[in-house]
Formats: structure tokens, C-alpha cells, sequence
């Protein structure tokens, strides 16, 4: 079972201010009890995983997110926090893991970030310049915690600074530097653990 709900109680042609709440309830595959909890290490070009939760005795668990936003002309600020609240077996305690992130950014041209009503989101950017495109600079910090009672899977924190040049509605070019810094228990998928690196990433996006 899932759900969200959005309110803008400002929404202007000067500024947007966006809320949302979300849930979800969720049971492991075929009633086994057992799932695992994963998440990325802030790149789509470089998979590895260093914060894996591998969880048994699980009746069911609840996501439960908040979401914030506000935008005014060029800027562009975000922040989400989401708790994910695991429900075991039995007399098994309780486990609260959560994860969030905050970001800014800011056009360099006469751009701005589109609001959509209906579905409470921000829409395709369409430059206005149909030659130069548009050009965003931006800042991200994210963090992420699987350490609960006696389930100690890690934490993570990452930085990124990043530059988008949408050069039309369906084409965008991203570079994106982000300094990631692991706990100690973030040993998914076999890594050592308290493993910090950097990413230096490319990306072009089409849609159609």
C-alpha cells in the first residue's frame, strides 16, 4: 500500500513553495521474512553498494517520507527525509533506519525549473534560449543510516557539486563531483569497511 500527498500553498509566477508527505507499507517476498535494504552510492555510472541491510524476522515495514521545496526564479532549493521503520517478529526490537538529502541550485541563464500541479513535481526545464540552452549549477549533501539496536549495517554521507547544461527539452549533459564518506559497518557487497573515494561523473540524458 502506497501513498503520497502534495500541497503548494504558494504558487506563483514569483516563487513556489512545495510540501508532500508520503507512506508505504510493504511485506517481504512470499511471507519469507527476510529482505534486504540497499541503496547507491550517489552515481548511476559506478554501481557498487556499500550500505546493504540484510534483515530475517520481518513481519512488515513502513516508509514514511517528508518532502520540501522552494523555488524563485533561477533557484532551486530541495530536501527530502525518509524513515524506514522495520517491524520484526516476535519480541525483536524495532528498527528505525533513515536516510535524507538537501540541495541548491541556481540557473546561470534566464531559466527556471517548470511546476507541475496535478502531480506535485517539478517538470522539464525548456530553455529559453533555443541556441545556448541552459546552464544550472548546483550542491547536494546526503546521508544515509542502517545502524540500529543489534543491526549494524553502516552509515554514508556524500557531497556533490554539479553542472547541467540542458541543451533543449529532451537532451541534458551533466558532470557531477561528489566526495562520499562511508561509516565503519558499511561493508555491503564485501567492501572494506570506513572506504571514502570521490567520483568525478558524466552523463547524457535523453527523453523521449
Amino acid at each position: 500500500i502506497t501513498g503520497r500527498l502534495t500541497h503548494a500553498p504558494v504558487n506563483n509566477d514569483e516563487k513556489i513553495i512545495h510540501t508532500g508527505v508520503s507512506m508505504s507499507r510493504r511485506k517481504t517476498e512470499y511471507n519469507s521474512g527476510y529482505h534486504k535494504f540497499k541503496t547507491d552510492a550517489e552515481t548511476h555510472v559506478y554501481d557498487p553498494r556499500w550500505m546493504e541491510a540484510k534483515i530475517n524476522d520481518i513481519d512488515h515495514w513502513d516508509l514514511i517520507g517528508l518532502e520540501a521545496a522552494y523555488c524563485k526564479g533561477p533557484m532551486l532549493l530541495q530536501a527530502e527525509h525518509m524513515s524506514t521503520r522495520i517491524y520484526r517478529t516476535g519480541d525483536l526490537a524495532l528498527l528505525d533506519y533513515s536516510g535524507g538529502y538537501v540541495s541548491a541550485s541556481f540557473f546561470l541563464t534566464d531559466d527556471t525549473h517548470p511546476y507541475i500541479n496535478k502531480s506535485g513535481e517539478f517538470g522539464r526545464v525548456i530553455p529559453t534560449n533555443k541556441t545556448a540552452g541552459a546552464w544550472e549549477i548546483s550542491g547536494r549533501w546526503s546521508s544515509v543510516d542502517f545502524n540500529d539496536e543489534d543491526q549494524l549495517f553502516g552509515s554514508s554521507s556524500a557531497f556533490t557539486l554539479g553542472l547541467t547544461w540542458y541543451a533543449n527539452p529532451v537532451i541534458k549533459l551533466y558532470t557531477n563531483f561528489t566526495q562520499i564518506d562511508n561509516g565503519y559497518y558499511a561493508q555491503g557487497e564485501g567492501h572494506p569497511a570506513d572506504d571514502d573515494f570521490k567520483v568525478l561523473q558524466f552523463r547524457l540524458m535523453a527523453a523521449f
